[in-house]
């Protein structure tokens, strides 16, 4: 086509120590029929690795609950995790044996560990 049409490519590989590897493929092919005019056509096509925020949410608002893009977060880490008004409520034991009843604090938590989560 004497050197009127170009072609370009490249190829893209994109790591995050918490995804996969990514390949994202690039071509354009740019025909010039004169010295003033130009026309193009491309492909590309790109990836985006989540935030840091992205990957790790964990975010429940009531009846929607958002849980961040990466395997672990949907493996049970946050199943096995404390409300605040679990760990008051067993603080709040623990005082009450240790100024009440008279415990040690290592006494007073041995006794109370079954106190269950809410």
């Amino acid at each position: 086509m004497n050197d009127k049409l170009k072609i370009n490519g490249s190829l893209r590989a994109d790591k995050n120590q918490y995804f996969d590897l990514r390949w994202n493929p690039r071509l354009a092919m740019v025909y010039s029929p004169s010295e003033d005019q130009n026309f193009r056509i491309s492909y590309q096509n790109a990836y985006r690795f989540p935030s840091l925020f992205e990957a790790f949410s964990n975010v429940n608002s009531g009846g929607v609950k958002r849980v961040g893009g990466l395997p672990i977060m949907s493996q049970g880490i946050f199943e096995n995790s404390y409300f605040k008004t679990s760990i008051d409520a067993f603080q709040t034991t623990i005082t009450n044996d240790v100024n009440k009843n008279g415990l040690t604090t290592v006494q007073a938590v041995v006794k109370n560990k079954q106190v269950k989560r809410i």
